[in-house]
């Protein structure tokens, strides 16, 4: 990398290093001394060029910084701060860099002899990128460090070759110094779900990503449950926090909105009760099919979640708390489950109780969020647009703007065959600002799942039972005709049996690819 001021006009006398590579020195797993040796003395690339700079919690272990030391050139760094964060470590050692191209890695990640140089020729050739995230090769020691690795790795890929805006990963980050900061950098307020706004920041600025597919860094997977759990739990807390707080910056458009939160805002304990109590109607519906399934030796919905699923809504409706300790205890019986397939050694067992236990700490870790926010209850403001009509679209780039609320649905937007659809619970409702007069409401479905009538149950409007001459259904459709009798916000409520997709444990509803409602006369 040139030190030539007319190719690099941010660089000046304080900034005379190619590349500052910045580590955080907190959950190395035991990888610290071969990851900075691998950085300090292994690189191919002209050693006075770049620097290390590591960012330790001022708790490290004294014969870990000692042996560190003796590797560590003289114009690297170990910094000792009071942080004790990986996010909040590197932005502050990044203040210290002096360069004007910032490499973010972890203390259990190990580079290549060739890293640097491929990474600053990459850098080189292609100046339209302000950064790169490399992709990692997966070092694993036990079964679950393997499904660790196989779930992270998965999602990765995916996210980089699929997704628009999502392509930071912090594992192996190259970034230009001004475009980091531009973007805010890592902001450690939010926990690891900063890497997640960084991207988005990067994508809303007009920043180029680019991704180096071939593998310089080989990246130590933990292998340890209690790790992972405190990792997840702070990711989950730092996503809510930052779309509670902070919804009017505009990178909050990139994430899609978490159903919880919505609720909490939005919903009063009377909505609540009313789902509660649409769902126990639903109950004992899906009961009479599981009987008759039976005498017809059928294939039937399980109770088990569906009764779970009721019973939440039971402890939503009377206390956020109650509803946090059953949080708890179904994060417990998870990670029960995971260790008695670990045990076995079932790999594919395993697996799918290792994902199921992450979404539980998720749920988790949201509900905690908001008890301990009280200032967020009731602080959502409701300026609807009472038009004529409305329009919630899952495929249009405005959809956030909607008037439109709902309850139980799930988080986020799914993809099929182009389009992108959102599912329902089986028992779930919407909220229309609607003036008086006679209205259809016409929910899209998309094709993944058809409904038949004798799957539709519990269609009320306000709380009252729809009659079903007022309710059209085909494979992709559900037109629903309701009469408003004030200007207000309207509750649509609908019940469907649960379906069952293949390797998914939820219990689905609708695929809606939008809900549509305009006047009948």
């Amino acid at each position: 990398m040139s030190h030539d001021k007319d190719k690099n006009t941010s660089l000046n006398s304080e900034k005379y290093f190619d590349l500052s590579i910045i580590i955080p020195v907190e959950f190395h797993r035991g990888q610290a001394i071969a990851c900075v040796r691998g950085w300090a003395l292994e690189q191919n690339y002209p050693a006075e060029n770049y620097q290390i700079i590591l960012a330790a919690p001022n708790t490290i272990d004294i014969e870990l910084e000692t042996e560190i030391k003796t590797l560590l050139r003289p114009w690297d760094r170990l910094e000792k701060l009071s942080h004790h964060h990986d996010m909040a470590l590197v932005a502050s050692a990044a203040d210290l860099a002096k360069s004007n191209l910032l490499l973010f890695t972890e203390s259990h990640c190990i580079p290549k002899h060739n890293a640097i140089s491929v990474m600053l020729t990459d850098a080189l050739e292609h100046p339209e990128c302000s950064g790169f995230s490399f992709q990692t090769l997966p070092i694993t020691h036990n079964l679950i460090s393997e499904i660790e690795a196989e779930v992270y790795d998965t999602h990765i890929h995916k996210v980089l070759e699929s997704s628009d805006w999502q392509k930071v990963v912090d594992q192996c980050f190259l970034i230009r110094r001004d475009d980091y900061y531009e973007a805010k950098g890592f902001r450690s307020l939010f926990g690891h779900f900063a890497e997640w706004l960084l991207a988005a920041e990067m994508h809303r600025l007009g920043k180029v990503m680019g991704i180096y597919s071939k593998d310089l860094i080989s990246h130590y997977y933990t292998g340890d449950l209690n790790e992972l759990e405190v990792f997840t739990l702070d990711f989950s807390r730092g996503q809510i926090k930052y779309q509670a707080e902070f919804k009017n910056e505009p990178a909050n458009r990139y994430f899609a909105g978490i159903p919880v939160l919505q609720e909490y805002l939005q919903r009063s304990k009377k909505d609540y009760r009313l789902i509660a109590q649409a769902k126990t109607t639903a109950l004992f519906a899906n009961f009479v099919t599981f009987l008759k399934s039976l005498k017809n030796s059928k294939t039937y919905s399980p109770l088990l979640p569906i009764l779970e699923d009721w019973f939440e809504s039971i402890l939503k409706a009377h206390s956020m708390k109650l509803l946090k300790l059953w949080l708890k205890i179904k994060v417990l019986l998870a990670k029960h489950r995971l260790n008695n397939a670990i045990v076995r050694e079932s790999k594919t067992l395993a697996k799918l109780e290792f994902i199921d236990w992450f979404a539980k700490l998720a749920s988790l870790a949201r509900v905690q969020y908001l008890l301990d926010a009280p200032f967020l209850q009731n602080s959502a403001i409701k300026n609807a647009n009472f038009a004529l009509s409305g329009l919630l679209d899952f495929n249009s780039s405005t959809k956030e703007s909607t008037s439109l609320e709902y309850l139980d649905f799930y988080d986020s937007e799914e993809k099929e065959v182009g389009y992108f659809f959102r599912w329902s619970k089986p028992t779930a409702s919407i909220w229309l600002p609607l003036l008086e007069g006679k209205y259809q409401i016409i929910i899209q479905l998309d094709k993944v799942r058809p409904v038949h009538y004798s799957e539709l149950f519990n269609v009320s409007f306000n709380g009252l039972k729809i009659n079903n001459k007022l309710i059209l259904l085909s494979n992709d459709t559900l037109k629903i005709e309701v009469v408003c009798k004030s200007k207000d916000w309207h509750q649509l409520i609908w019940s469907v049996s649960p379906f069952l997709a293949n390797g998914d444990r939820r219990l689905l509803g609708l695929a809606i690819t939008s809900i549509h409602w305009a006047p009948l006369n």
